[in-house]
């Protein structure tokens, strides 16, 4: 019992400290972890375009999962790997991409970058793909070091004689049991004097940083129709989530180049106390029976981040949250997400 407190206050540090960056990258190799300690590294191969994934969940003995994802491969031919010029497995047509890579080439493929000297290469008749060494073996010591494989058999880099039966083990996720919402949906355009009586604190929570964000500019003037270069405001809606609860969605300009919504939560009564009004998010993209959507470059560092959140009892939940790399680099591609944040939706 003492044993798994010391790991599960390990576990925490770690990805308490972790999320505080939400990834780590060096060189050309990066990674994330979820709130499972499920780890995820990737690599962009030669345009960025294209990556190679390697996936492990926490606890004893778990493989590293590799896949890859090929710009314009051709899917109706294989595609062969290649290390230090020797084809050393096929990788077959699938119905989709990423292309998973057996146990047995994913392992060489991480022999090749642990020795930081060896070429990876994907091929086909039209195309060449160059898989990059460098930065490869930080990010994987970083993976063990969260994990707690260090000096264990299980280790990528640092490997030892100890067995994994110390490592950490996976974290629960939380299960959230969505409420339903009134459908179809029940909403009405609202005026700025209906919002202020229906929420007395808006204007001050709308400009002052909450949820790290502030407001700007939209509610500078009174009239709803200003327009700026880029075209015309939405306007204000309030939409009815049961008989309890509404559902505020204003238009939120935080950066030029990320306008998105603010949402918050309204309890169903003639004068809600402001403590009771609860904000979701100023970086909302979408509303959606129950679920809100956010999807923005945070443009620090470039990562496209997404986020969702779900309807259940009284509140709004994070349900999932990952980040889109490069995060370093000028480009977003390819177009899916490495998990920063998970749960399960009943």
């Amino acid at each position: 019992m003492i044993r798994f407190a010391c790991y599960f206050f390990l576990i925490i540090f770690s990805i308490t400290a972790f999320a505080m960056e939400d990834y780590f990258s060096y060189k050309n190799w990066g990674m994330v972890c979820d709130n499972t300690l499920t780890c995820r590294a990737y690599s962009y191969i030669d345009d960025e375009n294209s990556a190679i994934f390697l996936k492990r969940y926490a606890g004893a003995n778990q493989p590293i999962i590799g896949s890859v994802y090929l710009e314009d491969p051709s899917i109706y031919e294989q595609i062969t790997l290649s290390i230090n010029d020797k084809p050393t497995g096929i990788i077959e047509p699938q119905d989709e991409q990423p292309y998973s890579l057996t146990e047995q080439q994913t392992l060489a493929i991480i022999e090749a970058m642990k020795k930081n000297d060896s070429t990876v290469t994907f091929y086909n008749s039209q195309q060449t793909w160059n898989l990059s060494d460098e930065g490869f073996n930080a990010v994987m010591l970083k993976m063990d070091e969260l994990q707690g494989r260090v000096g264990t058999i299980g280790a990528v880099i640092r490997s030892g004689s100890k067995d994994e039966s110390n490592v950490y083990p996976p974290i629960f996720f939380q299960i959230i049991n969505k409420s339903p919402v009134i459908t179809p949906e029940q909403s009405r355009n609202i005026t700025f004097n209906e919002i202020i009586t229906l929420f007395p604190e808006f204007k001050k929570r709308y400009e002052n940083s909450e949820d790290g964000i502030n407001c700007n500019e939209y509610m500078q003037s009174n009239d709803l129709d200003i327009s700026f270069e880029e075209g015309d405001y939405p306007l204000p809606r309030l939409i009815k989530l049961d008989s309890y609860y509404h559902l505020l969605e204003v238009f939120c300009v935080y950066d030029m180049d990320s306008p998105n919504f603010a949402y918050w939560v309204i309890p169903n009564a003639i004068n809600p106390i402001d403590s009771n009004i609860q904000l979701v998010t100023k970086k909302g993209t979408s509303y959606k029976n129950g679920t809100i959507d956010s999807s923005i470059i945070e443009n620090q560092n470039n990562c496209a981040i997404n986020q969702t959140w779900t309807w259940s009892k009284n509140q709004f939940i994070l349900s999932f949250s990952g980040i889109n790399p490069p995060c370093n680099r000028t480009k977003v591609d390819p177009a899916w997400y490495l998990a920063t944040w998970v749960t399960a939706i009943k």
